[in-house]
């Protein structure tokens, strides 16, 4: 089986303004991240992550630098990008997820069979639910992701926890 090509899209610039020690505003960071390779050849990459709501905004160092798992028990951002013909992995996470598609067209399946079509300029939102991504094009597509943690759902006195063991995001 051959490797799956890299994205073709941008890449991606951070760039993070905080306070110098006059509290004057400054960059802090100003670089192209690398991406995380995911399963289906889906890449990731974490622009930055907070451990508290409302989010500290003291934070000395990059907090993506120590960061590992899908989740953050703050505020998390991150950009992925889908490869052409390629299908996701079937996943939730407990978490309400604020999601623009900023380049290409995939398609949103949930668990029930329902499918929808996503394109530029689009935003899902999604709470808790079971889900994949599909590219169905033959042009790589990127989403930028804002991650917030929630609470479990509950349907019916059952609580649906996470299972996203099968993205292969450490």
């Amino acid at each position: 089986m051959s490797a799956m090509p890299s994205s073709k899209l941008a890449p991606v610039r951070r760039i993070v303004i905080g306070h110098d020690n006059n509290a004057h505003s400054t960059i802090k960071y100003d670089s192209q991240l690398m991406s995380e390779h995911l399963t289906m050849g889906v890449e990731v990459k974490t622009l930055w992550i907070t451990d508290t709501f409302p989010a500290n905004t003291n934070i000395v160092g990059d907090p993506t630098e120590s960061h590992s798992g899908f989740m953050a028990p703050g505020s998390l951002i991150r950009v992925v990008d889908f490869p052409p013909q390629s299908q996701g992995a079937t996943h939730r996470t407990v978490s309400l997820d604020y999601i623009i598609l900023v380049k290409g067209s995939l398609v949103h399946w949930t668990d029930d069979g329902s499918t929808t079509t996503v394109n530029e300029g689009d935003v899902l939102v999604q709470q808790g639910t079971m889900h994949r991504w599909d590219n169905n094009t033959d042009e790589w597509a990127r989403i930028v992701c804002i991650i917030l943690p929630a609470t479990e759902p509950v349907i019916n006195g059952q609580k649906l926890g996470d299972d996203s063991h099968s993205i292969g995001l450490s």
